[in-house]
């Protein structure tokens, strides 16, 4: 095994190690009971989906390393999506939910403070969408004939 399948071999088991260290913190807020309301529960949701694919890519790094055929996962970019989703979640929900608790709460010294901070959720919502969608556009792109043509070369006529 050279150099780089080893490295990617030693990042797949740090990545299904950080996934079951992650998947357990979510699974233990889950497991808490206190859906106080839909925010809540979203947050935890995708928490869940964050683990389960750094799970799924942990496995397919290790898989690629030791030479084992790939494991087809869709067009989707799963991981831009979903990390995309918990940007703009996250960020929304800091503009519209109200903090759970008084160390929540971001008090701004002025208003200039507060101008900033809004529009630094606002940016932070409008470039996790950004990721989100080009995430799941990744996987309705047309081929390009000529990548279709080189790929294969009974049809390069």
């Amino acid at each position: 095994m050279d150099a780089k399948h080893h490295a990617v071999q030693i990042l797949g088991i740090l990545t299904f190690i950080a996934a079951l260290i992650y998947s357990f913190y979510a699974l233990i807020a889950f497991a808490d009971g206190s859906q106080e309301d839909i925010w809540s529960f979203i947050t935890r949701l995708l928490n869940v989906a964050v683990a389960a694919y750094l799970f799924w890519a942990g496995v397919r790094m290790v898989r690629w390393a030791r030479g084992l055929p790939s494991l087809q996962t869709g067009r989707i970019k799963w991981g831009r999506a979903l990390l995309g989703a918990l940007f703009a979640f996250n960020a929304i929900k800091a503009l519209l939910h109200p903090p759970t608790s008084a160390a929540d709460i971001d008090v701004p010294l002025n208003k200039i403070q507060g101008q900033a901070l809004v529009a630094i959720y606002i940016a932070v919502a409008i470039l996790g969408a950004a990721l989100a969608i080009s995430g799941i556009v990744a996987g309705f792109k047309i081929q390009d004939p000529s990548e279709e043509r080189a790929g294969n070369p009974s049809r390069a006529r």
